[in-house]
This record gives C-alpha cells, sequence and structure tokens, in this order.
C-alpha cells in the first residue's frame, strides 16, 4: 500500500514539474510576443511593410525558381563589385 502511494506521488510531481516547464515556456512565448521586433517581423512578413528609408524590391518568380534549380555545380560565378558598379554607371 505505501509503494503505491510513494509511486503515485512520484507520477504526480513529475507532472507537476513538467507544468511548471510548460509555464516557463508560455511566459517566454507571450514575452516574445509581445516584443517590438516580433511586431516588426510579423509586419514586415505578412503585410509587406517597410521601416523608414527602406525600399521593397520585387524578384519574378521564374528567377527565384531558376536560381533554386541550380545544383552546386552549376552556381554561376560571381561578378566582382566594382565590375557590377562599373556596369551600372557606364554601360
Amino acid at each position: 500500500m505505501n509503494y503505491n502511494a510513494n509511486k503515485d506521488i512520484t507520477v504526480e510531481e513529475n507532472a507537476v514539474a513538467s507544468l511548471k516547464k510548460d509555464i516557463v515556456l508560455r511566459e517566454n512565448e507571450i514575452n516574445y510576443l509581445s516584443t517590438y521586433s516580433y511586431r516588426e517581423k510579423e509586419a514586415r512578413s505578412k503585410l509587406g511593410y517597410t521601416a523608414a528609408g527602406e525600399k521593397m524590391m520585387a524578384v519574378p518568380f521564374d528567377k527565384i525558381e531558376a536560381i533554386a534549380d541550380q545544383t552546386p555545380g552549376e552556381v554561376a560565378i560571381k561578378v566582382p563589385n566594382y565590375i557590377q558598379w562599373w556596369r551600372y554607371f557606364i554601360e
């Protein structure tokens, strides 16, 4: 009888410890969801908002798919930055 009671107590103590951990995790989640950085991230991803001075850039899906379809051996050689600027201003 005493063994079964102790076993039940241990099971319930483990359940209480698990619930306390769950409470801490939920409190941390609530704290994160109430931060400015989370609201800003959600506004950017779901609503397309930008911060002051930023510009939104749209990339066509066909370009994204073409890049995603490349295998590691087919990766294009990156043109140096100074050549890109030269082409932008001069050509």
